[in-house]
């Protein structure tokens, strides 16, 4: 099992015979890549028996996923395959997609429940293309202006979210190391957050659930600097 190649390897067994080294990387490999969604597929099924309160606990608790945006994200992907999974005609869409990387999942999410399958059908090259041939594709599904070179309008934006994205949200808090880190930590943060609550505030359809989380986290951290602030008085 893929499990005891990864304890043997741990624990300083490594095996001599080279086969037997490619067999067990090739399998952590395609586990790997496979994490994500799996984790994501779970927790929209955890998030349908729960109320929110409860699964965002369990998501901390639980599975350590403390980033509301990760979890959120994570949820929405998972809430995507799901439909596909439950809907037989679209069953193959659902085995196709589970082999993207997330980054591109996190991509189709922003389709309407109704419109994924009719956009998967037009697009059978997903599996090839990259995230800002697809981003722009969805984008022109949706509507949206999207210039000729596919570029957003804010140069570096669409870099600077994928770099941030791609970081263990668990890190940052010991990757800030001086004042200076902390200051510009902290307002490129709120910059970020100020964007995306502004976007989720004036969409089209607001996701309540997903707001009132957003709300909680907020208040929490609230709590935490009300705390730090009366015991420096």
């Amino acid at each position: 099992m893929i499990t005891d190649f990864q304890e043997r390897v741990a624990s300083g067994d490594i095996p001599e015979d080279v086969a037997e080294i490619t067999s067990g990387c090739k399998q952590l490999l395609r586990v790997n890549s496979r994490v994500s969604q799996t984790i994501a597929v779970c927790i929209a099924a955890v998030y349908e028996r729960s109320d929110l309160k409860e699964w965002c606990r369990w998501c901390r608790d639980e599975l350590g996923l403390e980033s509301v945006s990760y979890r959120s994200h994570l949820a929405k992907v998972g809430k995507m395959l799901l439909n596909l999974l439950r809907d037989e005609s679209a069953l193959p869409y659902y085995t196709r997609l589970f082999e993207c990387d997330v980054a591109k999942l996190l991509t189709l999410s922003r389709l309407p429940e109704n419109e994924v399958v009719a956009f998967l059908s037009r697009n059978p090259d997903l599996e090839r293309v990259g995230r800002e041939e697809l981003r722009r594709r969805v984008a022109e599904w949706l509507g949206e202006e999207v210039s000729e070179a596919g570029q957003p309008e804010l140069p570096g934006f669409e870099a600077a979210l994928a770099a941030a994205a791609n970081l263990p949200v668990e890190s940052f808090a010991g990757a800030v190391k001086t004042p200076d880190q902390a200051e510009q930590a902290l307002y490129s943060g709120l910059g970020f957050l100020a964007a995306a609550l502004e976007y989720e505030k004036r969409a089209e359809t607001v996701d309540v659930k997903k707001l009132t989380e957003i709300k909680q986290e907020l208040l929490d951290e609230v709590a935490e600097i009300e705390a730090a602030i009366d015991k420096a008085l």
